[in-house]
Protein backbone atom coordinates (compact mmCIF):
# COMPACT_ATOMS: atom_id res chain seq x y z
CA UNK A 1 0.00 0.00 0.00
CA UNK A 2 1.18 3.66 -1.12
CA UNK A 3 2.13 5.85 1.32
CA UNK A 4 -0.07 8.56 1.54
CA UNK A 5 1.50 12.29 0.69
CA UNK A 6 0.42 15.93 0.63
CA UNK A 7 2.23 19.03 -0.15
CA UNK A 8 3.76 22.01 1.72
CA UNK A 9 5.13 25.23 0.38
CA UNK A 10 8.44 26.24 1.74
CA UNK A 11 8.11 29.50 3.88
CA UNK A 12 11.92 30.63 2.85
CA UNK A 13 12.36 30.04 -0.74
CA UNK A 14 8.59 28.67 -1.55
CA UNK A 15 8.90 25.66 -3.32
CA UNK A 16 6.70 23.41 -2.78
CA UNK A 17 7.38 19.62 -2.16
CA UNK A 18 5.39 16.62 -1.47
CA UNK A 19 5.66 15.28 2.19
CA UNK A 20 4.40 12.10 4.07
CA UNK A 21 1.26 12.73 5.60
CA UNK A 22 1.41 10.58 8.95
CA UNK A 23 4.72 12.05 9.58
CA UNK A 24 4.31 14.68 12.67
CA UNK A 25 7.25 16.77 11.12
CA UNK A 26 7.83 17.04 7.17
CA UNK A 27 11.98 16.86 7.09
CA UNK A 28 13.24 19.69 5.22
CA UNK A 29 12.93 21.80 1.97
CA UNK A 30 14.57 19.85 -1.19
CA UNK A 31 15.38 22.95 -2.46
CA UNK A 32 17.00 25.35 0.18
CA UNK A 33 16.89 22.47 2.85
CA UNK A 34 14.96 24.92 5.29
CA UNK A 35 12.82 23.05 7.92
CA UNK A 36 9.34 22.89 7.05
CA UNK A 37 6.40 23.84 9.03
CA UNK A 38 3.83 21.20 8.60
CA UNK A 39 2.69 18.80 11.28
CA UNK A 40 0.47 15.38 10.37
CA UNK A 41 -0.06 16.69 7.10
CA UNK A 42 -1.06 20.58 8.03
CA UNK A 43 0.98 23.40 7.04
CA UNK A 44 1.86 26.56 8.69
CA UNK A 45 1.65 29.06 6.56
CA UNK A 46 2.57 32.97 6.28
CA UNK A 47 1.18 35.99 4.62
CA UNK A 48 3.67 35.36 1.93
CA UNK A 49 3.70 31.58 1.39
CA UNK A 50 -0.01 31.47 1.52
CA UNK A 51 0.25 33.79 -1.65
CA UNK A 52 2.77 31.40 -3.26
CA UNK A 53 1.14 28.28 -2.28
CA UNK A 54 -2.44 29.62 -3.75
CA UNK A 55 -1.07 30.32 -6.78
CA UNK A 56 1.29 27.10 -7.26
CA UNK A 57 -0.79 24.34 -5.13
CA UNK A 58 -0.77 21.53 -7.39
CA UNK A 59 -3.76 19.91 -5.42
CA UNK A 60 -6.99 22.24 -4.05
CA UNK A 61 -6.03 24.02 -1.20
CA UNK A 62 -8.24 24.32 1.84
CA UNK A 63 -6.56 27.22 4.38
CA UNK A 64 -7.97 27.52 8.02
CA UNK A 65 -7.74 31.17 9.09
CA UNK A 66 -7.18 30.97 13.26
CA UNK A 67 -5.60 32.51 16.40
CA UNK A 68 -4.20 30.90 19.11
CA UNK A 69 -6.28 32.79 21.40
CA UNK A 70 -9.44 31.54 19.96
CA UNK A 71 -11.21 28.51 21.51
CA UNK A 72 -12.99 27.61 18.80
CA UNK A 73 -9.80 27.71 16.53
CA UNK A 74 -7.85 25.26 19.09
CA UNK A 75 -10.78 23.24 19.57
CA UNK A 76 -11.30 22.60 15.51
CA UNK A 77 -7.31 21.77 14.91
CA UNK A 78 -7.65 18.32 15.61
CA UNK A 79 -10.83 18.32 13.28
CA UNK A 80 -9.02 19.99 10.35
CA UNK A 81 -5.80 17.22 10.88
CA UNK A 82 -8.49 14.59 10.51
CA UNK A 83 -9.96 15.85 7.48
CA UNK A 84 -6.14 16.16 6.20
CA UNK A 85 -6.34 12.25 6.11
CA UNK A 86 -9.14 11.38 5.07
CA UNK A 87 -8.67 13.90 1.94
CA UNK A 88 -5.51 12.94 1.45
CA UNK A 89 -4.27 13.19 -1.88
CA UNK A 90 -7.70 15.43 -3.02
CA UNK A 91 -7.00 18.14 -1.21
CA UNK A 92 -3.90 20.19 0.71
CA UNK A 93 -4.36 21.81 4.25
CA UNK A 94 -2.80 24.67 5.45
CA UNK A 95 -3.21 26.82 8.46
CA UNK A 96 -2.48 30.94 8.72
CA UNK A 97 -2.09 32.31 12.13
CA UNK A 98 -4.03 35.78 11.85
CA UNK A 99 -2.61 36.63 14.83
CA UNK A 100 1.13 36.00 13.62
CA UNK A 101 0.19 37.34 10.27
CA UNK A 102 -2.68 39.70 10.49
CA UNK A 103 -1.98 41.28 6.80
CA UNK A 104 -3.01 37.45 5.10
CA UNK A 105 -6.61 37.84 6.86
CA UNK A 106 -6.74 41.11 6.11
CA UNK A 107 -5.97 40.59 2.41
CA UNK A 108 -8.33 37.90 1.78
CA UNK A 109 -11.52 39.58 3.86
CA UNK A 110 -11.21 37.24 6.62
CA UNK A 111 -14.33 39.01 9.59
CA UNK A 112 -14.22 35.91 11.75
CA UNK A 113 -12.18 33.14 12.77
CA UNK A 114 -11.83 30.21 12.25
CA UNK A 115 -12.71 30.63 8.50
CA UNK A 116 -12.13 27.74 5.86
CA UNK A 117 -11.24 29.43 2.12
CA UNK A 118 -10.55 26.45 -0.21
CA UNK A 119 -9.04 27.83 -3.19
CA UNK A 120 -8.68 25.94 -6.94
CA UNK A 121 -6.32 26.77 -9.66
CA UNK A 122 -5.34 29.69 -7.86
CA UNK A 123 -8.49 31.42 -7.11
CA UNK A 124 -11.32 31.22 -4.09
CA UNK A 125 -14.02 29.03 -5.07
CA UNK A 126 -15.91 28.28 -1.54
CA UNK A 127 -15.38 29.78 1.97
CA UNK A 128 -17.08 29.02 5.57
CA UNK A 129 -16.45 30.18 8.65
CA UNK A 130 -16.88 28.63 11.83
CA UNK A 131 -16.05 25.57 13.60
CA UNK A 132 -17.19 22.29 12.61
CA UNK A 133 -17.58 18.86 13.26
CA UNK A 134 -15.76 15.98 10.95
CA UNK A 135 -19.16 15.17 9.11
CA UNK A 136 -19.99 18.37 8.14
CA UNK A 137 -16.20 19.34 7.48
CA UNK A 138 -16.40 16.47 5.60
CA UNK A 139 -19.96 17.25 3.32
CA UNK A 140 -18.58 21.23 2.88
CA UNK A 141 -15.50 19.76 1.26
CA UNK A 142 -17.10 17.21 -1.21
CA UNK A 143 -19.57 19.73 -2.06
CA UNK A 144 -17.46 21.93 -3.01
CA UNK A 145 -14.95 19.84 -4.57
CA UNK A 146 -17.45 18.52 -6.73
CA UNK A 147 -18.85 22.29 -7.92
CA UNK A 148 -15.63 23.84 -8.09
CA UNK A 149 -14.28 24.05 -12.01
Amino acid sequence: MEEAKTYAICNHCFQVNRVRLDSAQAGTCGKCKTPLTVAHGVSELTAQSLKEFIRKSPAPLVVDFWAPWCGPCRGFAPTFIQAARQFAGQVTMAKVDTEAHGGAGQDFRVQGIPTLILFKGGREVARQSGAMPLPMLAEWLQTNLRHAT
